[in-house]
């Protein structure tokens, strides 16, 4: 946070200003005014004059990143002038879909950081209260209002650098769009130093921002987005027959799902599926088989960390993936931004899908790897902002579900159509107890099941309501046979550092009293004093690693 309140105010009337200059500038272009040039010069002399004084506050608060965005806009606004020079229509669109924007940014970087940040009571009045005025959709509201959208869907590539891997990323992108689609290709080069720029120029997208200052989000191209679906594409990724089909027939399956992302390699959150093969060619062989549509195949999933995303453009929590919507660290990178994503989807009652019945191939080589081994301790420094923010620990419990209980838990004697009940306890964020009902779906086809989660932590209450099909918050986990006296479960999963609590055997006892015959539970136990008391206690207990599994007989 600046300390000059007064000369923040300024700034922010300055820019204001700024921006009701490029809506004239519009005009004058489209009216091919010659006044275009004298005025243009005026606005230059407004950022150069702009500039020194970003330069000035950022030594007051280290996390503003104004005089990067001021050179963003000047950088534009020049390149703007340029091309009028052959196209007024050209430069138009670039006024609208980049200048405009860029300015915006520049106003709502500069608020944000300069006057909410590092306060958490101003900050959450940011995100109630003002972030939805600041951080507009204004082409996807217009659209909504007459229940037309000028495209099906938006396809938003990113790159920064790494040229070899952004032409492979649109060789196969063009290859592999469904027929008869119609959409938009916007192409962010975001401050390359190679030939980025030419070379999305040479492909002719609908809409091209160049940033010559590299701020780590691309932020800005959310306030351009005109499709019903949105698609980010990470330029280290490769397309495949009926991926972006099959995506787009999940998402369309179900208002609430808010996201859907593809099975890949290279990359977290357990999203790879088996495959082999040891070329392009062998991997496309190998997706045509696998990408066939089918709804036993999508699982659902507590977090998602997508190098390929689909969402409707409406869905305003998806843009956190840009880094546009609820901004809470100062770097602006992405190391966190899907999992900001995944949180605000989760809490506001969306599910985040990843769609096995869709492969692409992720080379994982990204410029956000170079950045984290350059800064230290950047992740541990992150999720420490996420957690002082948003309440839990981004890599925390519940994250992914583990495999180690996966595979060991029986799913023998399941029938398609027999209600089965879960029952996760102190679960973190939701991940196992949910994959449990995702492998009765895919495998089984059951669909008949239900996933109730009880937790003593309130910091996972939001969460968990949006994994759960039932959910409750208790102050005392040993109330689970009061809750459920008249349920049982097939399986149940204990959590959450059973040891702290005031007695866990007498937990454990109750949870097993609540289980169907050759019902399971399932117990993570770190300490061996525990793991010794409950020995002898079952007859069928097995134990692998920290899991103890007993099943009911």
């Amino acid at each position: 946070m600046i300390k000059s309140i007064s000369l923040g105010e300024q700034i922010l009337e300055m820019i204001d200003t700024l921006e009701q200059a490029i809506v004239e500038l519009y005009e004058l272009a489209t009216n091919k005014d010659r006044k275009i040039y004298k005025f243009s010069k005026e606005m230059q002399a407004m950022l150069t004059a702009m500039y020194p004084v970003f330069e000035k506050l950022a030594k007051e608060e280290s996390a503003l990143m104004s005089g990067k965005l001021c050179k963003n806009v000047e950088y534009s606004l020049a390149n703007i002038m340029y091309l009028l020079q052959d196209s007024s229509n050209l430069a138009c669109q670039k006024i609208e879909y980049e200048l405009l924007p860029l300015a915006q940014e520049l106003y709502t970087d500069f608020y944000f950081w300069g006057f909410c940040y590092p306060d958490n009571n101003k900050m959450w009045n940011f995100y109630r209260n003002e972030m939805n005025d600041l951080c507009p959709l204004p082409y996807i509201k217009e659209s909504e209002k007459i229940n037309s959208y000028k495209y099906d869907l938006s396809i938003v590539l990113p790159a920064y650098n790494k040229l070899n891997f952004t032409k492979e990323c649109v060789k196969y992108l063009f290859k592999y769009l469904p027929d008869n689609l119609s959409y938009e290709l916007i192409c962010i080069n975001n401050g390359s130093n190679d030939e980025t720029k030419l070379f999305f120029e040479s492909i002719h997208p609908n809409k091209q921002i160049d940033i010559i200052e590299n701020t780590k989000s691309f932020s800005v191209v959310s306030r351009i987005i005109e499709g019903k679906y949105t698609l980010f594409l990470s330029n280290d990724v490769i397309l495949t027959p009926n991926a972006i089909s099959n995506l787009l027939t999940c998402i369309k399956s179900d208002e609430t799902i808010g996201c859907v992302a593809p099975t890949c390699p290279n990359v977290s959150n357990l999203q790879e599926i088996p495959a082999e093969y040891s070329s392009i060619k062998e991997m496309i062989d190998f997706s045509i088989k696998n990408n066939i549509s089918n709804p036993y195949r999508w699982e659902q999933r507590a977090r998602l960390t997508p190098p390929v995303a689909l969402a409707r453009s409406n869905n305003y929590f998806f843009y956190a993936l840009f880094c546009y919507t609820y901004p809470y660290t100062p770097d602006r990178v992405f190391g966190f931004s899907d999992d900001l994503m995944s949180l605000l989807m989760r809490r506001n009652g969306y599910k985040l899908i990843l769609a096995k019945d869709t492969y692409v191939y992720h080379f994982g080589d990204n410029a956000l790897k170079d950045y984290s081994s350059k800064k230290q301790n950047f992740y541990q420094i992150g999720r420490k902002r996420f957690y002082d923010t948003f309440g839990i620990d981004p890599w925390g419990e519940g994250l992914c579900y583990d495999l180690k209980l996966v595979s060991s838990l029986s799913f023998s004697n399941v029938e398609p159509t027999e209600p089965t009940n879960i029952l996760g306890i102190n679960c973190g964020i939701g991940s196992d107890p949910l994959k449990i009902k995702e492998i009765l779906k895919e495998t089984y086809h059951n669909i008949n099941v239900i996933v109730y989660n009880i937790t003593n932590n309130s910091n996972f209450s939001d969460d968990l309501r949006g994994v759960s099909d039932k959910f409750q918050y208790v102050k005392n986990i040993e109330m689970i046979k009061t809750l459920y006296d008249n349920i049982h479960f097939k399986y149940i999963i204990i959590e959450g550092s059973i040891e702290k609590q005031k007695n866990p055997v007498r937990i454990i006892n109750k949870a097993y009293s609540l289980l169907t015959q050759d019902g399971i539970l399932a117990v993570k136990v770190v300490k061996l004093d525990l793991r010794n008391s409950l020995k002898g206690l079952y007859m069928q207990m097995v134990i692998n690693d920290e899991w103890i599994i007993i099943k009911r007989i």
